[in-house]
């Protein structure tokens, strides 16, 4: 039986060492979680240029919100206030 701990290319520094020269790699589920948001993002921008100005102001937006939409392909943070 061993009694040696593999860290997997996770550096923990000393306190009288130097830091470690490379960061820790990302995480799978980081990379799965931003995969995610960007799919949802594009079906979100998809969606409102799908829709015109008329649909857009029925679900409540102002002739400014729609021209952030046009210009971004999402919300803008002061519609949901």
């Amino acid at each position: 039986m061993s009694t040696t701990a593999a860290t997997f290319d996770h550096h923990i520094a000393a306190p009288d060492t130097a830091a470690p020269t490379r960061a820790p790699r990302r995480g799978f589920f980081q990379w799965l979680i931003e995969a995610r948001q960007r799919q949802g993002l594009a079906r979100v921008r998809s969606t409102f240029r799908n829709m015109s100005d008329m649909q857009l102001k029925d679900i409540g937006l102002t002739a400014d919100h729609i021209r952030f939409v046009r210009a971004q392909g999402t919300l803008p943070t002061d519609f949901w206030a």
